[in-house]
């Protein structure tokens, strides 16, 4: 049986159909099931006893920025740990133990990430926190970090030190998940969309002494960086989409969004920039799946 508006759209019953490998039931209409579901938790918030209860669940993986071996799969030394697995019943609270990657190391950042990507690059970056004034000790100093989000979407990140008790967090509206760092992203972007050399940097760097260890220390100034990481993978997916098998239609629809993107950037139209980019990412979603 179809549910929403969206399953009207006959593209939508198609991808349902080959997928589930079921014949899709139109013999309701499917805004009055919503309808339904509605006044069924309607009925159960106003005390009424009902035979079904919505569990919300949180839609992401929210993990945090760490150092790791290098990897040479992902050619990375960061990696994001999860902490609150996608799918997860709402409100929740947990927590992960990591440690001090320097001895005597007096800080450490802690980054908060959406997404499902090993990669933070892949990743949608929510926020950060510096935690000073840490204990002058060896490294691999335990330092826990607890995501804790309620069923308004809020989430709040702490950073707490074993040793000492040392204690800070941040608070992140987790519903403002499709934004973009302004202030960060006001450098020159022009040179996202055009020919870069092969990304070999990370084979270039000197990995025979990390410390196998998990939180970073001071954080380096790459939040440009990481901007221009992120569309640059939305590029780099559009051209192999382009390459690939896919319809006229399609194909023209990446080719207009990639040039608006183009012009968004080189006249510094960073909204209009987001909503294209957000545009490109759902039809690339439907045709990488």
């Amino acid at each position: 049986m179809l549910v929403g508006g969206a399953t009207r759209t006959p593209l939508v019953q198609q991808l349902l159909e080959e997928k589930l490998r079921k014949r899709a039931q139109h013999e309701i209409n499917p805004d009055l099931i919503v309808a339904m579901g509605a006044a069924i938790q309607g009925a159960t918030l106003a005390g009424k006893p009902s035979p079904a209860i919505l569990v919300d669940i949180s839609a992401h993986t929210y993990s945090t920025k760490t150092i790791n071996r290098y990897n040479f799969v992902s050619r990375s030394l960061f990696e994001c740990s999860p902490i609150i697995p996608r799918g997860t019943p709402l409100p929740t609270k947990k927590s992960k133990v990591f440690f001090t990657s320097e001895d005597e190391q007096e800080s450490v950042i802690v980054e908060v990430y959406q997404g499902e990507h090993s990669r933070p690059e892949d990743n949608l970056q929510l926020g950060d926190f510096r935690m000073d004034g840490l204990a002058k000790v060896p490294r691999e100093s335990e330092v826990v970090i607890e995501f804790q989000i309620d069923l308004n979407g809020m989430l709040k990140a702490t950073a707490t030190e074993k040793i000492t008790g040392l204690s800070k967090s941040l608070t992140i509206d987790t519903k403002g998940e499709h934004r973009i760092n302004l202030d960060a992203a006001r450098v020159n972007l022009a040179a996202i969309f055009e020919e870069e050399p092969d990304d070999n940097d990370a084979e270039d760097e000197d990995i025979s002494d990390l410390p196998p260890l998990q939180l970073p220390g001071p954080k380096p100034a790459t939040a440009s960086r990481e901007i221009l990481a992120v569309a640059k993978n939305l590029r780099q997916r559009a051209t192999k989409a382009l390459e690939g098998q896919i319809s006229d239609t399609d194909a023209n629809s990446i080719r207009e969004l990639l040039e608006s993107i183009s012009t968004a950037i080189s006249n510094s139209e960073w909204e209009s920039l987001q909503a294209q980019q957000d545009k490109l990412s759902d039809i690339l979603f439907y045709l990488e799946d």
